[in-house]
């Protein structure tokens, strides 16, 4: 009887060596995609980038996903640089990320109401623009190439303070496909925003995942990696 139990403890301490192995393992086999170059690192490796980095600039880690491939997981990242002297101007923005969006509805270029929570089912991609903003501007191509691809895939909506004849008026000179709504300032003020454009990623069911200031002009790599990370 006393060999029985002895050998069942030595069975499960070496179960637990086993189980204790596969965790450090995995713990260790983390390793970190930068998303543009597509050059993977150790996550000891990344860590030492993060710190090197935030000693020149205050950073914005953004993860965009984990997947599981072999024994091991790949972790996309993109890291967005702020001088030291300047506070995340996206920080108020970030706060509703993991939240269910706070805007309920927005006034179409139509007149009619446009309901968010009606869009549910699909991905969307909120654009914060104006008129008078160049870098707004500048990205119109990009996000009108991703909308054509993703057309049916996900929902596309420019948000803008600005009135409907302002928007009507720039969109004779520039080409924007976006679903278009206007008079939004009560609703913009919610984020308490300080930088634009800001594109906002919503899942399907409606929680936000991701807060991104312009469009890194990489052909729209990242936001199509966002999108296909969010389906």
């Amino acid at each position: 009887m006393k060999k029985i139990v002895f050998l069942a403890l030595i069975l499960i301490s070496i179960g637990a060596c086993k189980n204790e192995k596969k965790e450090t393992s995995n713990t260790e086999a983390n390793y970190f995609r930068d998303y543009a170059s597509e050059e993977i690192i150790t996550e000891k490796q990344y860590k030492v980038l993060k710190d090197s980095l935030s000693m020149k600039f205050n950073l914005d880690e953004i993860i965009i996903s984990k997947k599981e491939k072999n024994d091991s997981v790949i972790v996309s990242y993109f890291i967005l640089k702020f001088p030291k002297e300047m506070v995340n101007p996206l920080a108020n923005a970030k706060a509703v990320e993991g939240q269910e969006f706070p805007i309920d509805s927005l006034k179409s270029i139509e007149g009619s109401m446009i309901s968010l929570k009606d869009n549910r089912g699909l991905p969307t991609l909120l654009n914060f623009w104006f008129t008078s903003c160049p870098p707004c501007i500048m990205e119109m191509p990009e996000l009108n190439k991703l909308k054509e691809e993703y057309d049916h895939k996900a929902n596309f909506i420019a948000v803008t303070f600005d009135s409907k004849e302002k928007v009507q008026k720039l969109l004779e000179k520039h080409k924007f496909n976006f679903s278009h709504t206007v008079d939004a300032r009560k609703e913009m003020d919610k984020l308490n925003n300080q930088m634009y454009p800001l594109n906002i990623f919503i899942d399907k069911d409606g929680v936000v995942k991701y807060v991104l200031g312009m469009s890194p002009n990489d052909e729209g790599k990242l936001f199509k990696e966002i999108l296909n990370n969010i389906q």
